[in-house]
């Protein structure tokens, strides 16, 4: 009872927002995922995207990368690097599934959001590789679609080393094979025209 004399109202509150399942976080910000084939097979790629802390050496975002602890199937990794000019470093928590993908979420940085995956497949005699990006920079002056633009850049960027790195030896053999060619080719010709001449 209050001094008045009437009773007291308590107040209702909200029932609890559901939770989200333990250890997943709903993504929000910024999506963007490319895709490549790798003409290696999916162990040979995912040997490479397993290293985390080598992503500085594909990235055009990220410049260095170390880790902070190991597991057989997990991996903590601060990176740091620069977003659109600015300084930025995000520590993320990533799940290893070898030789199918590699995934990660930020545990905490400069990013209100950050999260990303390596998906690989089989197809035919090489690897499908997907990489995808959601990114919420929290940083005012960037739009939604600046910081798309720069996803679509630091995506295709880092498929496109990921597999030149990944094919190297194999171009370097189909150049050395088609030099090869070129010289045989040229031989040939010289010996026509001399057959020619006699």
């Amino acid at each position: 009872m209050t001094e008045s004399g009437s009773p007291r109202r308590r107040r209702r509150r909200a029932p609890p927002a559901p939770a989200a399942p333990a250890g997943v976080s709903p993504p929000r910000g910024v999506a963007y995922t490319g895709s490549r084939y790798f003409r290696v097979p999916p162990r040979q790629v995912y040997g490479m995207v397993a290293r985390l802390d080598r992503l500085p050496r594909w990235s055009g975002v990220w410049m260095r990368a170390e880790v902070v602890e190991r597991k057989p199937h997990a991996v903590v990794v601060h990176l740091k690097g620069y977003l659109a000019g600015i300084p930025v470093e995000s520590v993320i928590r990533a799940t290893l599934t070898p030789h199918v993908q590699v995934a990660w979420q930020q545990a905490y940085g400069t990013f209100l959001d950050y999260a990303g995956s390596f998906q690989l497949e089989l197809v035919e005699e090489g690897t499908l590789l997907r990489y995808g990006v959601v990114l919420d920079p929290g940083i005012s002056f960037l739009s939604p679609e600046a910081v798309h633009q720069i996803l679509v850049q630091e995506v295709e960027h880092t498929l496109n080393r990921l597999k030149w790195s990944a094919e190297r030896d194999i171009l370097a053999e189909e150049i050395r094979l088609q030099r090869g060619r070129g010289q045989s080719q040229g031989v040939e010709d010289e010996s026509s025209m001399n057959a020619s001449e006699g």
